[in-house]
């Protein structure tokens, strides 16, 4: 399957609630502004590390970054007291979550994060969206953590059994920097390890609802773990598909 970036698609609202406040905000930032030509138009590390990204030639794209106030995933998802905050937060900028994507960028690291609380999170964010029923929100897992989204962008093929150990590599062998063909280079890497482990390829139009892919990426990888170390595999990409900014072309 082919990939392209569309840097010139408009996106409107995105919301990416992450684990961390630094690792993924830098991330996102690398891959937004760094390849797509967003500028930081906001840096309020007293709220959160709140960002915000504005796309240079159409201040209708609008990407907002706030980390969550705990890093464990069983407190997915959020409670209405803290969707309430969150949503107090961004208002200052004008945003209203629900005319927002809402994206939840976590890692599956099983010393932090149990299998329970995984497996329900699964379940329940299912589509960033808002339908009107529903707390909007799509699921993003790394495996072991966001670190394998580096190593997937510059084609390397290692596999890590805990986030420290992915971590250390990241930062020893300074992959950190990304340019477009890293971005183009990742999605393609994640799209042929979903083919591998699904058997079939991939559509956008799965990500109608994301806990088909995100059920079948975890159990394969609870699997693979059983035995030896999980396969390194960062969904961050699905979200990008989904915006439109990667495309497949026929």
């Amino acid at each position: 399957m082919k990939v392209r970036i569309n840097s010139n698609k408009r996106i409107g609202r995105v919301v990416f609630l992450t684990e961390g406040p630094k690792d993924e905000p830098n991330l996102l930032e690398a891959i937004f502004c760094d390849v797509l030509g967003y500028d930081v138009a906001v840096y309020d590390k007293r709220n959160g590390s709140t960002k915000r990204f504005v796309k240079r030639a159409d201040p209708y794209s609008r990407i907002y970054v706030a980390a969550m106030p705990t890093s464990s995933i069983k407190n997915l998802p959020i409670t209405k007291d803290y969707e309430d905050e969150i949503y107090n937060a961004l208002k200052q900028y004008g945003l209203q979550m629900n005319e927002a994507a809402v994206f939840y960028l976590f890692d599956r690291d099983y010393q932090s994060n149990k299998q329970a609380a995984v497996e329900s999170s699964i379940g329940s964010l299912r589509n960033p969206y808002d339908n009107g029923e529903s707390m909007a929100g799509a699921l993003l897992l790394s495996y072991p953590c966001l670190q394998a989204y580096y190593c997937e962008a510059h084609g390397i093929d290692v596999a890590f059994d805990s986030s420290h150990e992915a971590k250390v590599y990241v930062n020893t062998n300074s992959l950190k920097d990304l340019n477009d063909r890293d971005v183009y280079t990742a999605a393609s890497d994640m799209l042929g390890a979903l083919k591998e482990i699904r058997r079939r390829d991939f559509a956008v139009s799965e990500l109608d609802d994301y806990s088909l892919i995100n059920r079948d990426v975890y159990r394969y990888e609870e699997a693979r773990r059983a035995t030896q170390k999980y396969r390194t595999l960062c969904l961050l990409s699905l979200a990008l598909f989904d915006l439109g900014v990667l495309e497949i072309d026929a």
